[in-house]
């Protein structure tokens, strides 16, 4: 799909093509950054001297280059320059994240702080005017301004900082720096050891998510886009203006390091999109938020679902919920080969239907087109994107049709053998009176309910009844449960036989053997679908690969939640469809 976009508006989505870096990658790119040249005439040194104040100031002098910040020094304070006059190439880097604060001169690199991990907000800038050697080609980036400015020729600099809100903004709007300060609590959180007692209620998820959204659309900032990075999230706003033109966004993401499992990701947005949420002439204009997350600890259902690289996208405009778009929304992946048995799978966030109540994933309106490192999400609305990772038992199509050859034809024979033993033994003249002929009559019953239970589960699965593939199922966990149970009578009654040999006889021993063998399952069958009838019993499937890039889903009636093996399908399902 052709991608085109003006020149004016590539060049106020310059921050957003280089939007994620990830909690896998290199981390986020510094927090500030200078750069300029030096001409050393002499023999110089470089001194780091720690301030009270705010501020991040570099004077210049033919002896001495002296930076001032407010971030404890190193072991050294001091360090002299190399020998070799001429004009140097520098850069003053703050990464907040590593807690780094050096300087790169020329092929020289000197730590001037390795405690640097506060927070400070940008407040303003002024340039020396004291007489000394000017420092040339100067300019700075950073997260409040992450566009490359240049400035002019001086001998000096300072950058000058607040600390940030210690409470929450009671305006509509939002500081930039209050918003980064919330971020940088929110990766935090994503990043503590992902236990189940320790994962973030779905309460509190919710909110989480809903205060991010909030907060992003109301932020203040100068320009069209606005860029946050933190280690676990990363969050674009992006002004929607009603007078701009209407092109198809395509955003990229940087590229991680080789161990991640997503290397780097991309997202094109359809004109389509823009049309119907640019709004009318004379409204304020909306906001389009992509918020990225290399945490899964917000998005955790009941069945603890893996994520591909724990990388979960939210695309969201501002007070819009953007469904049933004629173009698609495409998000590809770019990862790493998965094993032969698992699956990848497009899937949204689907909120719970209360805030106490887990979400889910589903995939209902996204294709997924598969290649051994690459998927394509196609999708039809907005919302939190992520790839499902489903395991599958690792059997192609060819092996499935013998398998399942094999087990029809064994259970056919196996139900014919009860019913022709207990046709004889009914329609036999002279029936023994020994009660052990009951107990395996008993037992052949049930192998024969769990032989027909178990032949009609995939028939009746490809009815797309659901009420029918619940009986179904019912019928199967009975017969099974059944069949268990006389196994164990018939071992109980061996017992009797061979161990205890004299003194035996028990009254109704045979309908005392029928209340357990036949009524236990049944009691056991009850208590589960008290519990919840509708989650226990149902469609399930699994996937047969049969190239890297089709599938087949392989259906029968029986526990949608079993883990490792069966997958619940949304439903109506379409077993033995391609995909």
């Amino acid at each position: 799909m052709a991608v085109q976009v003006p020149l004016h508006t590539a060049l106020s989505l310059l921050s957003l093509l280089f939007l994620a870096q990830g909690a896998h990658g290199g981390g986020p790119r510094e927090d500030f950054r200078f750069c300029g040249q030096r001409n050393q005439t002499q023999k110089s040194s470089l001194l780091y001297e720690r301030t009270q104040e705010r501020h991040i100031a570099i004077k210049n002098s033919e002896e001495v280059l002296t930076i001032h910040a407010p971030f404890p020094a190193a072991q050294e304070a001091s360090w002299l320059f190399p020998d070799p006059r001429g004009l140097y190439h520098f850069c003053l880097y703050w990464d907040r994240h590593s807690g780094k604060f050096h300087l790169r001169y020329g092929r020289h690199d000197y730590l001037l702080s390795n405690q640097a991990s506060g927070l400070l907000c940008f407040r303003h800038q002024e340039e020396s005017r004291a007489q000394g050697p000017p420092l040339l080609a100067t300019s700075v980036r950073s997260w409040w301004s992450p566009k490359n400015s240049s400035l002019p020729g001086a001998s000096g600099f300072t950058f000058y900082f607040h600390d940030p809100p210690q409470r929450a903004s009671t305006n509509a709007s939002v500081d930039m720096c209050e918003l980064k300060q919330d971020l940088q609590r929110l990766s935090q959180l994503l990043k503590l050891p992902q236990k189940a007692s320790r994962r973030p209620a779905a309460t509190l998820a919710s909110q989480q998510l809903q205060s991010l959204e909030s907060k992003l659309s109301s932020v203040r900032f100068p320009g069209d886009t606005l860029s946050f990075e933190e280690e676990r999230v990363n969050a674009t706003v992006w002004k929607l203006r009603p007078t701009a033109g209407l092109q198809d966004l395509y955003i990229h993401s940087r590229e991680e390091e080789e161990q991640s499992e997503v290397l780097e990701y991309s997202v094109l947005l359809p004109r389509a999109l823009f049309q119907r949420t640019k709004g009318r002439r004379g409204e304020a204009e909306k906001r389009l938020l992509l918020v990225d997350f290399s945490s899964q600890a917000l998005f955790q259902d009941k069945n603890s679902s893996q994520v591909l690289g724990e990388k979960v996208l939210g695309i969201v405009v501002q007070n819009t919920k953007v469904t049933a778009l004629p173009e698609p929304v495409v998000l590809t992946f770019q990862h790493q080969p998965q094993p032969k048995n698992v699956t990848l799978q497009c899937v949204f966030w689907v909120e719970g239907p209360t805030l106490s109540s887990p979400g889910s994933w589903s995939s209902a309106g996204c294709k997924t087109h598969r290649k051994e490192t690459q998927t394509s999400c196609l999708c039809d609305h907005l919302t939190y994107f992520a790839v499902l990772m489903v395991s599958s038992v690792e059997v192609d199509t060819v092996h499935k049709h013998y398998l399942t050859l094999l087990s029809y034809v064994g259970c056919v024979i196996s139900a014919l053998a009860c019913v022709f033993t207990i046709a004889a033994h009914l329609c036999s003249r002279r029936k023994p009176r020994d009660y052990t002929i009951k107990v395996h009559m008993n037992l052949l019953l049930a192998v024969f309910l769990l032989d027909v239970s178990f032949l009609l589960s995939e028939p009746v699965a490809l009815t797309g009844s659901r009420t029918a593939c619940c009986a179904s199922a019912i019928f199967l966990h009975f017969s099974l449960l059944a069949c268990l149970s006389w196994m164990g009578l018939e071992g109980y009654n061996l017992h009797r036989l061979v161990v205890e040999v004299f003194g035996t006889y028990v009254p109704g021993y045979v309908l005392k053997l029928s209340a357990v063998g036949w009524g236990f399952p049944a009691l056991l069958v009850m208590l589960v679908a008290l519990v919840d009838v509708n989650n226990l019993w149902g469609p399930s499937s699994w996937l047969c690969p049969r190239t890297p890039e089709s599938v087949i889903y392989q259906s029968m009636c029986w526990d949608p939640g079993l883990p490792g093996r069966l997958r619940h399908q949304p439903w109506p399902l379409q077993p033995g469809v391609p995909v």
